[in-house]
Parts: C-alpha cells; sequence; structure tokens
C-alpha cells in the first residue's frame, strides 16, 4: 500500500467502468493499482449515467451534446452536482461547436471540458504527471493541450490500439498521411509512449522515431479469487465481440463437423456458446454447418455471469482476425482467459504475439489451420471423457506476470526512472 511519498498522477481515460469497453479494463487497472506504487490516481473521465465503482478518484467532466442527447432519449437526469470542475458558459459553447466536426474522433467534444478539469486539478493539486491512454484519440488531445500549459509535468501517452496505422480502420493513402502527420504533431511533446505489445511498439517507433515502452494489458486477480464448478459437457464458450465477422471462427466448425463425421455420439456431449451481442453472419455460418444444435448465441451477460461462465468452460475460444497486420495485438479477452485459468484455444494469423504469450504461459494452444483445430479439439475431448475435465496447465508465475498490478508497477517503475534522471 502506498508509502509517505505519494505522488499525484493524472489518468485521461474516456473508458473507465461501469463501461464494458473492454478498453476500460486497462484503464481501471491502472488505476487501481498505481497506488500500490506511491502514485495517487485522479481518473479524468466522461460523465456516467450508471453509478461509479468506490474507490476511485474520478473527475467526471461537464457532458457533451451528444451525451445530453442521450440522456434525453433516455429520460435520465444529468447529476451535475457530479461534476466537481464546472466549465465556464464560453468554453460550454466551444465544446458544442467543436462537436459538430468530428476531429479527432467521434468523442472531440468531450475535448474542452476535460481539459478544464485538467487545468482545475492540476491547479489545486500538486500532479507529477499524466497518462492519456488511447482511443479514442481524443485523449491524447487532452493529454497535449494540457502538458503545453504545464511543461514540467511528465506525460505518458499509452496506446491501447495503433492510432493512424490501425488495421482496423481502413483509410486511402492521402487520409493516412493526413492522419499519421497529425498524431506525430499531437505526440510532439509527450516524454514518453507505452503500447501492449513488441511488434506496435516497433510501428511506433517507426512513426515517431523513438522508443516505446512495453506495457502488456492483463488481469485483476481479485476479480477471479472465488470457485465455481467446472461444465459437466465437453463446453467451448466465447465472450466478446465478433466485430460483424472480422474475428472468424470458421475453422472451428469445420473442426467440430468433422469430429462428428467420424463418431456422431460426439454430438451429445458437445457444446460451444458465444456470449455477447448477436451476430447475424455468425448464424448464418452455425446454419451452413448444420450445428445449430451444438452452437448457440447465448446473448449478453453482466460482467460478473461472465467471469462465472468462464471459469466453468473446460476451453475457451479466443479468435483473431487471421491477417498479418494483427500479429502484435492481444485483445483485451485473452487476459480475462489467463484470469479464468482454463485452457484456451486461440485461432488467428500464424505469427502472432498471442501464440508466444500461450506459449510461454502454457495457458492454452494456438492454431492457424483447420487440422491443427481439429487435433487439439479431438485430443482435448478425450482427455474430458476420461478424466471429465480438461486439464489446465497454465503455469501461475507467467500467468500472474499479466495481472493488473505488474502493469501498474510497470508505469509506476517508468515514471519513477523518469524522474528520478
Amino acid at each position: 500500500m502506498p508509502g509517505n511519498n505519494v505522488k499525484n498522477v493524472i489518468l485521461i481515460a474516456y473508458s473507465f467502468p461501469p463501461d464494458r469497453n473492454i478498453g476500460a479494463l486497462r484503464s481501471r487497472g491502472i488505476a487501481k493499482y498505481l497506488p500500490h506504487f506511491d502514485w495517487n490516481v485522479f481518473v479524468i473521465t466522461p460523465l456516467s449515467s450508471m453509478p461509479r465503482e468506490a474507490g476511485f478518484n474520478i473527475i467526471e467532466t461537464y457532458p457533451w451534446l451528444r451525451q445530453k442527447l442521450g440522456y434525453w432519449k433516455k429520460k435520465k437526469t444529468i447529476e451535475y452536482s457530479k461534476i466537481p470542475f464546472y466549465p465556464p458558459g464560453y468554453k460550454r459553447f466551444f465544446s458544442g461547436l467543436l462537436e459538430l466536426v468530428p476531429f479527432p474522433d467521434s468523442k472531440s467534444g468531450w475535448i474542452l471540458p476535460a481539459v478544464y478539469s485538467g487545468i482545475e486539478l492540476i491547479n489545486q493539486k500538486e500532479i507529477k504527471a499524466i497518462i492519456s491512454t488511447y482511443g479514442p484519440a481524443s485523449s491524447h488531445f487532452i493529454a497535449h493541450k494540457l502538458k503545453k500549459i504545464f511543461p514540467k509535468i511528465i506525460w505518458v501517452a499509452d496506446f491501447r490500439d495503433l492510432w493512424s496505422h490501425n488495421s482496423f480502420h481502413e483509410h486511402c493513402k492521402l487520409k493516412l498521411r493526413f492522419i499519421e502527420l497529425i498524431e506525430k504533431r499531437v505526440l510532439s511533446n509527450a516524454d514518453l509512449i507505452t503500447t501492449v505489445s513488441e511488434p506496435l511498439a516497433r510501428e511506433l517507433e517507426l512513426i515517431h522515431g523513438r522508443k516505446t515502452t512495453v506495457i502488456p494489458n492483463g488481469f485483476d486477480p481479485e476479480e477471479y479469487g472465488f470457485e465455481v464448478g467446472i461444465d459437466n459437457k465437453f463446453s467451448v464458450i466465447y465472450t466478446g465481440s465478433l466485430y460483424q465477422q472480422k474475428r472468424n471462427p470458421e475453422i472451428l466448425f469445420m473442426a467440430i463437423k468433422k469430429i462428428i463425421f467420424e463418431d456422431v455420439s460426439i454430438q451429445n456431449d458437445l457444446e460451444v456458446n458465444f456470449y455477447g451481442t448477436f451476430c447475424k453472419e455468425l448464424q448464418n455460418m452455425i446454419e451452413k454447418y448444420n450445428l445449430e444444435k451444438i452452437v448457440k448465441q447465448r446473448g449478453m451477460l453482466s460482467r460478473e455471469e461472465i467471469i462465472k461462465a468462464q471459469k466453468r468452460a473446460q476451453v475457451l475460444l479466443l479468435v483473431n482476425r487471421n491477417l498479418p497486420e494483427d500479429k502484435g495485438v492481444y485483445t483485451g479477452k485473452l487476459f480475462e482467459y489467463l484470469g479464468a485459468r482454463r485452457p484456451i484455444l486461440a485461432i488467428g494469423y500464424e505469427d502472432s504475439v498471442v501464440k508466444d504469450l500461450l506459449g510461454d504461459t502454457k495457458a492454452g494452444v494456438y492454431c492457424w489451420k483447420f487440422e491443427q483445430v481439429y487435433h487439439v479439439l479431438k485430443d482435448w475431448y478425450f482427455e474430458w471423457k476420461k478424466e471429465k475435465i480438461v486439464k489446465y496447465r497454465g503455469i501461475e508465475e507467467k500467468i500472474l506476470s499479466y495481472s493488473h498490478k505488474e502493469m501498474a508497477k510497470k508505469f509506476s517503475r517508468l515514471l519513477e526512472n523518469f524522474t528520478c534522471s
């Protein structure tokens, strides 16, 4: 726990619980565990219509226009009492104008209220550092502005994903060049750049021409500190979005179809459940392989229920895109699966950081061909048939190196090393 030499840091995070966005978990981990290393965290984040988790120093910003309209549609009252720093009228007016032009992203209306909150907070507290986490890009715009006003404060620009070269966003060459120039301009006064994997770090170093530090994502061990019974069936589950089928589980269905063709009785033991928003493309694929009795879309669950489902499963399915530009991408779901301590079956591009992580931790198996999935599933099925459980082989010491506490320790060391240099 914190000692006597506690320093203050601002975390600028658009996504923060109760937001269900997977990016909110990295922000929460930083805010929860940095205080263990003598850094007191103030989180600047948008106003939420839902209750916040206790135990965090949260500064909710004045709601931007799109938020207000959303509250109005839901007939929810905006609790202005939750906003400690209330921007003057002309800044609220300019915030509304800024939102009419969705630059740098659709959350641009958040920038001015957040900058105002940051200025007020820095004037009231002795702030030593700022950590801004991407995405959205507006988080870095906010930190860039605060760094210009308060140049002695350390700014760490953190990337969960790439900005201009994000493989999920398709840009023509001219637009890509423009966004890259904006990215360089915004990060020109950042003291430190961090990201979640070595391949992403190398790409950021090429863009910005300076060292990028790797701080992987993680999981919160305290969320998984309970026992549940394992499913009686040979269960495979996937939790999360498939992003309109950009993550394709088809080779899994091909493998299941072949296994059942060889022994039709296996279909009585096997179930595959997808938890998340309904995906029409996924349903079409299920029907294409005539697997409606085995593969089900179960809809959304609360986070607590999702974690229980992960811990109960015989096998956890992880689906990455089978594209070379995704080789440096760790999905946030991977770290939740590490926390659940159940065998992971991962599908994706052959040359992937996920393959390396699973090989190092022994937490699962990585496949990029249908034949590999077939053999892994068949081996695990026969193990389940004999023992009524697929054995988990993860190395606990390696698994815990991906905890949120270790992640926060790395941020702490980075800040300490910079302040002492």
